[in-house]
Protein backbone atom coordinates (compact mmCIF):
# COMPACT_ATOMS: atom_id res chain seq x y z
CA UNK A 1 0.00 0.00 0.00
CA UNK A 2 1.40 3.22 -1.19
CA UNK A 3 1.69 6.30 1.36
CA UNK A 4 1.64 10.22 0.98
CA UNK A 5 5.00 10.66 2.62
CA UNK A 6 6.54 7.93 0.15
CA UNK A 7 4.68 9.22 -2.73
CA UNK A 8 1.56 10.80 -3.45
CA UNK A 9 2.71 14.51 -1.46
CA UNK A 10 5.49 14.93 -3.76
CA UNK A 11 4.74 16.02 -7.34
CA UNK A 12 7.23 14.52 -8.53
CA UNK A 13 5.32 11.48 -7.78
CA UNK A 14 2.66 12.26 -9.04
CA UNK A 15 4.06 12.99 -12.56
CA UNK A 16 6.93 10.26 -12.77
CA UNK A 17 9.02 12.66 -13.19
CA UNK A 18 11.61 11.96 -10.81
CA UNK A 19 10.66 15.43 -8.24
CA UNK A 20 10.17 18.58 -8.73
CA UNK A 21 13.77 19.54 -10.11
CA UNK A 22 13.25 16.82 -13.06
CA UNK A 23 9.60 18.08 -14.52
CA UNK A 24 10.49 19.03 -18.19
CA UNK A 25 10.15 22.35 -19.54
CA UNK A 26 6.73 22.69 -22.28
CA UNK A 27 7.05 24.92 -24.92
CA UNK A 28 4.68 27.81 -25.10
CA UNK A 29 1.18 27.78 -26.00
CA UNK A 30 0.57 29.76 -29.36
CA UNK A 31 -3.10 29.45 -29.77
CA UNK A 32 -5.54 32.13 -30.41
CA UNK A 33 -5.91 34.28 -27.46
CA UNK A 34 -3.46 32.96 -25.61
CA UNK A 35 0.68 33.33 -26.41
CA UNK A 36 3.49 32.40 -25.06
CA UNK A 37 2.67 30.76 -21.23
CA UNK A 38 4.56 33.71 -19.01
CA UNK A 39 5.90 30.63 -16.56
CA UNK A 40 6.65 26.92 -17.08
CA UNK A 41 5.54 24.92 -14.03
CA UNK A 42 8.94 23.74 -14.37
CA UNK A 43 10.24 27.30 -13.62
CA UNK A 44 7.81 27.88 -10.62
CA UNK A 45 8.93 24.81 -9.01
CA UNK A 46 12.60 25.37 -9.23
CA UNK A 47 11.99 28.59 -7.79
CA UNK A 48 10.17 26.72 -5.01
CA UNK A 49 13.10 25.39 -3.78
CA UNK A 50 15.59 28.17 -4.24
CA UNK A 51 19.00 27.39 -4.42
CA UNK A 52 19.32 24.59 -2.78
CA UNK A 53 21.14 21.07 -4.26
CA UNK A 54 19.15 18.55 -5.93
CA UNK A 55 19.88 16.03 -2.84
CA UNK A 56 19.54 18.49 -0.08
CA UNK A 57 16.27 19.39 -1.57
CA UNK A 58 14.99 15.91 -2.48
CA UNK A 59 15.81 15.35 1.44
CA UNK A 60 13.95 18.56 2.47
CA UNK A 61 10.66 17.21 0.43
CA UNK A 62 10.64 13.76 1.70
CA UNK A 63 10.80 14.98 5.49
CA UNK A 64 7.18 17.46 4.39
CA UNK A 65 4.22 16.32 5.99
CA UNK A 66 1.38 14.67 3.97
CA UNK A 67 -0.87 17.31 6.22
CA UNK A 68 1.21 20.05 4.16
CA UNK A 69 -0.23 19.02 1.25
CA UNK A 70 -4.08 19.50 -0.24
CA UNK A 71 -6.68 17.50 -2.55
CA UNK A 72 -8.78 19.75 -4.16
CA UNK A 73 -12.29 18.17 -4.87
CA UNK A 74 -14.35 19.70 -8.02
CA UNK A 75 -18.23 18.67 -7.90
CA UNK A 76 -20.46 17.78 -10.78
CA UNK A 77 -23.96 18.09 -11.75
CA UNK A 78 -26.25 18.76 -9.19
CA UNK A 79 -24.68 20.79 -7.32
CA UNK A 80 -25.61 24.18 -9.56
CA UNK A 81 -27.46 27.02 -7.41
CA UNK A 82 -29.15 29.86 -8.61
CA UNK A 83 -26.84 32.15 -7.08
CA UNK A 84 -23.55 30.68 -7.02
CA UNK A 85 -20.77 32.88 -8.15
CA UNK A 86 -22.20 35.61 -6.55
CA UNK A 87 -18.95 35.32 -4.00
CA UNK A 88 -16.23 34.65 -6.28
CA UNK A 89 -17.00 37.96 -8.76
CA UNK A 90 -14.90 39.78 -6.18
CA UNK A 91 -11.80 37.62 -6.57
CA UNK A 92 -8.86 39.05 -9.88
CA UNK A 93 -9.68 36.92 -12.63
CA UNK A 94 -13.43 35.38 -12.14
CA UNK A 95 -15.01 38.16 -14.23
CA UNK A 96 -13.12 37.58 -17.17
CA UNK A 97 -13.82 33.97 -16.71
CA UNK A 98 -17.26 34.48 -17.41
CA UNK A 99 -16.58 37.16 -19.99
CA UNK A 100 -14.80 34.28 -21.71
CA UNK A 101 -17.39 31.41 -20.92
CA UNK A 102 -20.32 34.02 -22.49
CA UNK A 103 -18.13 33.73 -26.18
CA UNK A 104 -17.34 30.08 -26.14
CA UNK A 105 -21.16 29.17 -25.24
CA UNK A 106 -23.06 31.92 -26.82
CA UNK A 107 -25.06 32.67 -23.98
CA UNK A 108 -24.69 35.05 -20.79
CA UNK A 109 -23.85 32.37 -17.91
CA UNK A 110 -23.44 34.76 -15.38
CA UNK A 111 -26.72 36.52 -15.65
CA UNK A 112 -28.02 32.74 -15.72
CA UNK A 113 -26.22 31.74 -13.06
CA UNK A 114 -27.19 34.72 -11.00
CA UNK A 115 -30.67 35.17 -11.83
CA UNK A 116 -31.68 32.01 -12.90
CA UNK A 117 -34.75 30.41 -13.41
CA UNK A 118 -33.31 27.38 -11.85
CA UNK A 119 -35.16 25.09 -13.96
CA UNK A 120 -33.45 26.83 -17.07
CA UNK A 121 -30.06 26.54 -15.34
CA UNK A 122 -30.90 22.81 -14.17
CA UNK A 123 -31.11 21.61 -18.12
CA UNK A 124 -28.28 19.86 -18.81
CA UNK A 125 -26.80 22.06 -21.87
CA UNK A 126 -26.52 24.74 -19.02
CA UNK A 127 -25.45 23.08 -15.89
CA UNK A 128 -22.66 21.31 -17.17
CA UNK A 129 -20.98 24.96 -18.09
CA UNK A 130 -22.30 26.79 -15.06
CA UNK A 131 -20.74 24.27 -12.55
CA UNK A 132 -17.38 23.62 -14.51
CA UNK A 133 -16.44 27.96 -14.37
CA UNK A 134 -18.20 28.20 -10.83
CA UNK A 135 -15.56 25.53 -9.56
CA UNK A 136 -12.51 26.82 -11.14
CA UNK A 137 -13.55 30.45 -10.01
CA UNK A 138 -13.71 29.02 -6.75
CA UNK A 139 -10.06 28.33 -6.62
CA UNK A 140 -9.40 31.55 -7.19
CA UNK A 141 -11.26 32.35 -4.24
CA UNK A 142 -9.41 29.68 -2.26
CA UNK A 143 -6.30 31.25 -3.33
CA UNK A 144 -7.26 34.45 -1.67
CA UNK A 145 -8.23 32.98 1.99
CA UNK A 146 -4.98 31.89 2.41
CA UNK A 147 -4.83 34.02 6.11
CA UNK A 148 -8.29 32.50 7.25
CA UNK A 149 -7.60 29.02 6.18
CA UNK A 150 -4.02 28.86 8.30
CA UNK A 151 -6.06 30.46 11.14
CA UNK A 152 -8.84 28.19 11.25
CA UNK A 153 -6.95 24.95 10.69
CA UNK A 154 -4.77 26.51 13.63
CA UNK A 155 -7.75 26.28 16.06
CA UNK A 156 -9.34 23.62 14.78
CA UNK A 157 -6.94 21.25 13.34
CA UNK A 158 -5.82 20.29 16.78
CA UNK A 159 -2.38 20.12 16.65
CA UNK A 160 0.58 22.12 16.77
CA UNK A 161 1.12 21.97 13.05
CA UNK A 162 0.55 24.80 11.18
CA UNK A 163 -1.95 24.42 8.23
CA UNK A 164 -1.46 24.60 4.73
CA UNK A 165 0.45 27.42 2.65
CA UNK A 166 -2.42 28.17 0.05
CA UNK A 167 -1.95 30.71 -2.39
CA UNK A 168 0.58 33.00 0.32
CA UNK A 169 1.82 35.72 -1.98
CA UNK A 170 5.47 36.25 -2.63
CA UNK A 171 7.96 39.11 -2.63
CA UNK A 172 6.19 42.24 -3.61
CA UNK A 173 2.70 44.08 -3.34
CA UNK A 174 0.21 40.80 -3.79
CA UNK A 175 3.20 38.64 -4.81
CA UNK A 176 4.07 37.26 -7.80
CA UNK A 177 1.30 35.33 -9.80
CA UNK A 178 2.08 32.37 -12.28
CA UNK A 179 0.60 30.75 -15.47
CA UNK A 180 -0.50 27.08 -14.69
CA UNK A 181 -2.75 27.10 -17.65
CA UNK A 182 -2.59 27.95 -21.12
CA UNK A 183 -3.65 31.23 -22.37
CA UNK A 184 -4.63 34.57 -21.86
CA UNK A 185 -7.24 36.43 -21.00
CA UNK A 186 -7.99 39.73 -23.84
CA UNK A 187 -7.55 42.97 -21.72
CA UNK A 188 -5.15 41.28 -18.77
CA UNK A 189 -2.14 43.21 -17.93
CA UNK A 190 0.56 41.38 -19.95
CA UNK A 191 2.78 38.90 -18.36
CA UNK A 192 -0.73 38.25 -16.11
CA UNK A 193 -1.97 34.85 -16.97
CA UNK A 194 -5.06 33.23 -15.32
CA UNK A 195 -5.12 30.12 -13.30
CA UNK A 196 -5.29 27.22 -15.73
CA UNK A 197 -6.01 29.62 -18.88
CA UNK A 198 -8.22 32.02 -16.32
CA UNK A 199 -7.04 32.07 -12.64
CA UNK A 200 -4.31 33.29 -11.02
CA UNK A 201 -2.28 30.39 -9.01
CA UNK A 202 0.46 31.07 -6.63
CA UNK A 203 3.84 29.15 -5.77
CA UNK A 204 2.30 27.48 -2.50
CA UNK A 205 -1.18 26.34 -3.98
CA UNK A 206 0.63 24.26 -7.55
CA UNK A 207 3.52 22.71 -5.27
CA UNK A 208 1.17 22.26 -1.77
CA UNK A 209 -1.10 20.48 -4.38
CA UNK A 210 -1.17 16.38 -4.20
CA UNK A 211 -4.47 15.22 -6.26
CA UNK A 212 -7.42 16.49 -7.57
CA UNK A 213 -10.26 14.50 -8.73
CA UNK A 214 -14.08 15.68 -10.34
CA UNK A 215 -17.28 14.10 -9.84
CA UNK A 216 -18.21 13.09 -13.76
CA UNK A 217 -18.26 16.78 -15.46
CA UNK A 218 -15.87 17.96 -12.51
CA UNK A 219 -13.07 16.16 -14.28
CA UNK A 220 -12.48 18.69 -16.78
CA UNK A 221 -12.30 21.42 -13.95
CA UNK A 222 -9.92 18.83 -12.21
CA UNK A 223 -7.64 18.62 -15.54
CA UNK A 224 -7.81 22.11 -16.30
CA UNK A 225 -6.16 22.95 -13.05
CA UNK A 226 -3.48 20.20 -13.44
CA UNK A 227 -2.49 22.10 -16.67
CA UNK A 228 -3.49 19.18 -18.47
CA UNK A 229 -5.93 21.29 -20.88
CA UNK A 230 -6.78 25.29 -21.74
CA UNK A 231 -9.74 26.84 -20.04
CA UNK A 232 -11.50 27.65 -22.63
CA UNK A 233 -10.79 24.67 -25.47
CA UNK A 234 -12.33 22.24 -21.85
CA UNK A 235 -15.23 24.71 -21.66
CA UNK A 236 -15.64 24.23 -25.05
CA UNK A 237 -15.50 20.35 -24.89
CA UNK A 238 -17.77 20.91 -21.88
CA UNK A 239 -20.40 22.40 -23.97
CA UNK A 240 -20.30 19.86 -27.15
CA UNK A 241 -20.47 17.07 -24.25
CA UNK A 242 -23.49 18.58 -21.80
CA UNK A 243 -25.87 19.26 -25.06
CA UNK A 244 -25.00 16.12 -26.92
CA UNK A 245 -25.68 14.51 -23.42
CA UNK A 246 -29.34 16.09 -23.43
CA UNK A 247 -29.94 15.50 -26.74
CA UNK A 248 -29.35 11.54 -25.96
CA UNK A 249 -31.35 11.70 -22.74
CA UNK A 250 -34.28 13.32 -24.67
CA UNK A 251 -33.87 9.73 -27.13
CA UNK A 252 -35.20 8.08 -24.24
CA UNK A 253 -37.87 8.62 -21.73
CA UNK A 254 -34.96 7.62 -18.63
CA UNK A 255 -33.43 9.18 -15.84
CA UNK A 256 -31.52 8.03 -12.25
CA UNK A 257 -32.17 6.77 -8.69
CA UNK A 258 -30.29 6.93 -5.84
CA UNK A 259 -30.24 3.92 -3.53
CA UNK A 260 -29.12 3.32 0.01
CA UNK A 261 -29.15 -0.46 0.57
CA UNK A 262 -28.48 -2.69 3.57
CA UNK A 263 -25.54 -4.71 3.71
CA UNK A 264 -27.33 -7.36 2.40
CA UNK A 265 -28.80 -5.64 -0.97
CA UNK A 266 -27.66 -7.27 -4.37
CA UNK A 267 -27.70 -4.02 -6.72
CA UNK A 268 -26.85 -5.77 -9.72
CA UNK A 269 -29.47 -8.72 -9.27
CA UNK A 270 -31.90 -5.64 -8.68
CA UNK A 271 -30.86 -4.56 -11.90
CA UNK A 272 -31.13 -7.38 -13.66
CA UNK A 273 -34.95 -8.10 -12.36
CA UNK A 274 -35.67 -4.56 -13.20
CA UNK A 275 -34.74 -5.34 -17.23
CA UNK A 276 -36.46 -8.41 -17.33
CA UNK A 277 -39.48 -6.46 -15.90
CA UNK A 278 -38.75 -3.87 -19.17
CA UNK A 279 -38.87 -6.64 -21.76
CA UNK A 280 -42.24 -7.91 -20.24
CA UNK A 281 -43.38 -4.63 -20.89
CA UNK A 282 -42.45 -4.75 -24.58
CA UNK A 283 -38.98 -2.74 -24.21
CA UNK A 284 -36.32 -4.17 -26.28
CA UNK A 285 -32.33 -3.82 -25.21
CA UNK A 286 -33.62 -2.19 -22.01
CA UNK A 287 -31.03 -0.40 -19.52
CA UNK A 288 -30.70 -0.56 -15.96
CA UNK A 289 -27.37 -0.71 -14.15
CA UNK A 290 -25.38 1.16 -11.66
CA UNK A 291 -24.34 4.38 -12.82
CA UNK A 292 -22.67 5.91 -9.83
CA UNK A 293 -20.83 4.22 -6.72
CA UNK A 294 -20.86 7.05 -3.99
CA UNK A 295 -20.03 5.09 -0.96
CA UNK A 296 -20.48 2.08 0.93
CA UNK A 297 -24.10 0.97 0.53
CA UNK A 298 -25.46 3.85 -1.38
CA UNK A 299 -25.18 3.64 -5.31
CA UNK A 300 -27.20 5.35 -8.04
CA UNK A 301 -28.68 3.14 -10.59
CA UNK A 302 -29.72 4.86 -13.73
CA UNK A 303 -31.85 3.64 -16.89
CA UNK A 304 -35.21 3.34 -18.67
CA UNK A 305 -37.82 5.30 -16.28
CA UNK A 306 -39.92 1.87 -16.31
CA UNK A 307 -37.17 -0.02 -14.38
CA UNK A 308 -36.46 2.40 -12.19
CA UNK A 309 -40.13 2.69 -11.09
CA UNK A 310 -39.92 -1.50 -10.67
CA UNK A 311 -36.88 -0.55 -8.20
CA UNK A 312 -38.96 1.92 -6.25
CA UNK A 313 -42.24 -0.23 -5.96
CA UNK A 314 -40.22 -3.77 -4.80
CA UNK A 315 -37.47 -1.77 -2.81
CA UNK A 316 -37.95 -3.94 0.10
CA UNK A 317 -37.51 -7.04 -1.92
CA UNK A 318 -33.72 -5.33 -2.83
CA UNK A 319 -33.35 -4.78 0.83
CA UNK A 320 -33.16 -0.59 -0.66
CA UNK A 321 -33.48 1.14 2.69
CA UNK A 322 -34.40 4.70 0.86
CA UNK A 323 -34.50 5.22 -3.03
CA UNK A 324 -34.79 8.89 -4.71
CA UNK A 325 -35.17 9.87 -7.92
CA UNK A 326 -32.71 12.30 -9.46
CA UNK A 327 -33.64 15.39 -10.68
CA UNK A 328 -31.84 14.40 -13.97
CA UNK A 329 -33.29 14.43 -17.75
CA UNK A 330 -31.32 10.98 -18.40
CA UNK A 331 -29.95 8.07 -17.61
CA UNK A 332 -26.05 9.32 -17.97
CA UNK A 333 -23.39 7.14 -17.09
CA UNK A 334 -24.54 4.31 -19.15
CA UNK A 335 -25.08 3.14 -22.63
CA UNK A 336 -27.87 5.41 -23.04
CA UNK A 337 -25.41 8.47 -23.50
CA UNK A 338 -24.08 6.47 -26.59
CA UNK A 339 -24.92 9.19 -29.25
CA UNK A 340 -22.85 11.53 -26.93
CA UNK A 341 -19.42 9.08 -27.85
CA UNK A 342 -18.94 11.01 -31.11
CA UNK A 343 -19.27 14.10 -29.84
CA UNK A 344 -17.35 14.08 -27.45
CA UNK A 345 -14.46 12.22 -29.08
CA UNK A 346 -14.53 14.17 -32.45
CA UNK A 347 -13.71 18.24 -30.12
CA UNK A 348 -11.17 16.44 -27.83
CA UNK A 349 -9.12 15.40 -30.57
CA UNK A 350 -9.04 18.37 -31.98
CA UNK A 351 -7.81 20.53 -28.78
CA UNK A 352 -4.41 20.32 -27.06
CA UNK A 353 -3.87 18.00 -23.98
CA UNK A 354 -0.91 17.57 -22.46
CA UNK A 355 -0.24 15.02 -19.14
CA UNK A 356 -1.28 16.91 -15.81
CA UNK A 357 1.46 18.31 -13.70
CA UNK A 358 -0.62 17.11 -10.85
CA UNK A 359 -2.24 13.64 -9.64
CA UNK A 360 -5.90 13.54 -11.34
CA UNK A 361 -8.08 10.64 -10.41
CA UNK A 362 -10.40 9.38 -13.91
CA UNK A 363 -13.96 8.20 -12.85
CA UNK A 364 -13.37 5.59 -15.01
CA UNK A 365 -10.78 3.10 -13.28
CA UNK A 366 -9.90 5.54 -10.00
CA UNK A 367 -6.47 5.43 -11.15
CA UNK A 368 -4.42 8.62 -12.12
CA UNK A 369 -4.43 9.79 -16.01
CA UNK A 370 -0.98 9.43 -17.82
CA UNK A 371 -0.81 11.19 -20.35
CA UNK A 372 -2.49 13.06 -23.42
CA UNK A 373 -3.89 9.80 -24.96
CA UNK A 374 -5.44 8.01 -21.53
CA UNK A 375 -6.74 11.36 -20.95
CA UNK A 376 -9.34 11.19 -24.52
CA UNK A 377 -9.96 8.21 -24.14
CA UNK A 378 -11.13 8.01 -20.58
CA UNK A 379 -12.79 11.17 -20.54
CA UNK A 380 -15.22 9.81 -23.99
CA UNK A 381 -15.53 6.16 -21.69
CA UNK A 382 -16.45 8.24 -18.81
CA UNK A 383 -19.72 9.32 -20.35
CA UNK A 384 -21.28 5.54 -20.74
CA UNK A 385 -19.04 4.31 -17.72
CA UNK A 386 -20.03 4.26 -14.08
CA UNK A 387 -18.60 6.98 -11.93
CA UNK A 388 -16.41 4.77 -9.65
CA UNK A 389 -15.84 7.77 -7.13
CA UNK A 390 -15.91 5.90 -3.75
CA UNK A 391 -12.74 3.51 -5.15
CA UNK A 392 -11.24 6.71 -6.22
CA UNK A 393 -11.65 8.43 -2.57
CA UNK A 394 -10.10 5.48 -1.28
CA UNK A 395 -7.51 5.46 -4.12
CA UNK A 396 -6.99 9.11 -3.60
CA UNK A 397 -6.73 8.71 0.88
CA UNK A 398 -4.48 5.41 0.53
CA UNK A 399 -1.91 5.57 3.15
CA UNK A 400 0.03 3.74 5.30
CA UNK A 401 -1.32 3.61 8.96
CA UNK A 402 -0.42 6.34 11.46
CA UNK A 403 0.43 8.95 8.23
CA UNK A 404 -1.36 12.11 8.36
CA UNK A 405 -4.23 12.63 5.89
CA UNK A 406 -3.75 16.07 3.48
CA UNK A 407 -6.11 18.97 4.21
CA UNK A 408 -9.43 18.83 1.34
CA UNK A 409 -10.76 21.31 -0.12
CA UNK A 410 -14.33 20.75 -2.27
CA UNK A 411 -14.11 24.04 -4.58
CA UNK A 412 -17.70 25.04 -6.77
CA UNK A 413 -21.25 24.90 -5.65
CA UNK A 414 -22.80 22.32 -2.87
CA UNK A 415 -21.38 20.53 -0.20
CA UNK A 416 -22.36 16.81 -1.54
CA UNK A 417 -18.78 15.52 -2.02
CA UNK A 418 -17.57 16.30 0.94
CA UNK A 419 -20.67 14.46 2.27
CA UNK A 420 -19.79 11.48 0.33
CA UNK A 421 -15.80 11.63 1.77
CA UNK A 422 -16.78 11.36 4.99
CA UNK A 423 -19.29 8.41 4.71
CA UNK A 424 -15.40 6.98 2.34
CA UNK A 425 -13.25 8.05 4.68
CA UNK A 426 -13.72 9.93 8.14
CA UNK A 427 -10.71 10.44 9.11
CA UNK A 428 -9.97 12.42 5.88
CA UNK A 429 -13.61 13.80 6.00
CA UNK A 430 -11.70 16.01 9.43
CA UNK A 431 -9.40 17.83 7.27
CA UNK A 432 -12.16 19.16 4.49
CA UNK A 433 -13.41 22.70 4.01
CA UNK A 434 -15.64 24.12 1.49
CA UNK A 435 -15.05 26.79 -0.53
CA UNK A 436 -18.36 28.18 -1.47
CA UNK A 437 -19.12 29.46 -4.72
CA UNK A 438 -22.61 31.18 -3.45
CA UNK A 439 -21.91 34.22 -0.87
CA UNK A 440 -18.39 35.22 0.61
CA UNK A 441 -17.83 34.49 4.00
CA UNK A 442 -16.65 37.82 5.12
CA UNK A 443 -19.48 39.71 3.28
CA UNK A 444 -22.23 37.50 4.86
CA UNK A 445 -20.66 38.08 8.44
CA UNK A 446 -21.18 41.89 7.97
Amino acid sequence: MGSWAAATWRLGGCSGRGGLRGVPRRRGSSRPGGGDRAATLSDLLQSSVGGEEPDAAAARRERRSPREGTVLLFPGQGSQLVGMGRGLLQYPGVRDMYRLAEKVLGYDLLSLCLEGPQDELDRTRHCQPAVFVASLAAVEKLNHQRPEVRERRGEDGGGARPGPVVGRPGPGPGGPRVAVGRGAVPGAPRGSRLMCGLGSVSVQVVASCVAAAGYSVGEFAALVFAGAMGFAEALYAVKVRAEAMQKASEAVPSGMLSVIGRREANYKFACLEARKHCESLGIENPVCEISNYLFPDSRVIAGHLQALEFLQENARKYYFTRTKMLPVSGAFHTRLMEPAVEPLAEVLNSIEIEKPLVCVYSNVDGKKYMHSKHIRKLLVKQVVSPVLWEQTMHAVYERQQGTEFPYTYEVGPGKQLGAVLKKCNLKAWKQYNHVDALEDEEAAKT
